[in-house]
């Protein structure tokens, strides 16, 4: 489960580079915020567990929530692709897209058979990742999320908790027990690269979609605890 501890993996690389002090948004209230995404314009979208999503379009100031069909609102990951497109990835219910023109959620699940979605991550190409719970693994998308497939050569665990595109394209994964994957042929085969982490237990991540002017090079994983920044061979 993710605790609060998860919040400040996140953030701590913006905590550095803009304040050394933390500031408490108004909101959003109701329910844990479990994932968190920034999109065009500098919309800030979180999901919250049991909450559904939630937008603010003010820096945190304010939060209205964004629920229209979304039936399941345990929202663990977030995902604004370079070109707008967002999803969302829940508990039990699998992966949503925001549908523009309705102003809906629209569930793009055909091909996932394990809909228990802990992360999500997209590539330059435009191709959607998505990670789960143990006995699912990888899920690949090469059209929008309309039909997924599983693309789990070479990972030892099927239990995904993070997810990480370079800017090289090179996708990083970390797992539950597993330490942590790396891919250079977009999902089609991974090499594990955990040398020097002694409890593979990866629990949090810094995605590429979350803040672009601090993805350049680092993967932040939480791993029991203990907050490890990698610097990514480029």
């Amino acid at each position: 489960m993710k605790t609060p501890a998860l919040v400040i993996a996140l953030f701590i690389s913006i905590s550095v580079i803009h304040s050394q002090e933390w500031q408490q948004t108004n909101g959003p209230y109701g329910a844990d915020v479990m994932a968190m995404a920034t999109g065009p314009g500098g919309v800030i979208y979180a999901g919250t567990r049991g909450g559904g999503v939630f937008y603010s379009e003010d820096q945190g100031d304010t939060w209205d929530s964004m629920n229209e069909g979304l039936t399941n609102q345990f929202v663990y990951a977030m995902m604004v692709t370079d070109e707008g497109f967002f999803c969302a990835g829940t508990m039990g219910g699998g992966v949503y897209g925001w549908a523009v023109n309705s102003q809906s959620w629209i569930p793009l699940n055909y091909g996932i058979e394990m809909p228990w979605i802990n992360c999500l991550a997209s590539n330059d190409q435009g191709d959607f990742f998505a990670g789960t719970f143990e006995g699912g693994g990888i899920y690949r998308s090469m059209d929008n999320g309309n039909t997924w497939v599983l693309v789990n050569n070479g990972l030892t665990t099927t239990y995904v908790t993070s997810l990480f595109v370079a800017p090289d394209q090179t996708i990083y994964a970390g797992t539950f027990g597993g330490g942590v994957f790396m891919s250079t042929d977009n999902g089609d085969s991974w090499v594990q690269k955990s040398a020097g982490i002694e409890v593979p237990y990866i629990s949090g991540h810094l995605g590429r979609n979350l803040v672009p002017e601090v993805r350049k090079k680092y993967v932040t994983n939480l791993v029991y605890g203990a907050l490890r920044r990698k610097e990514i061979n480029q």
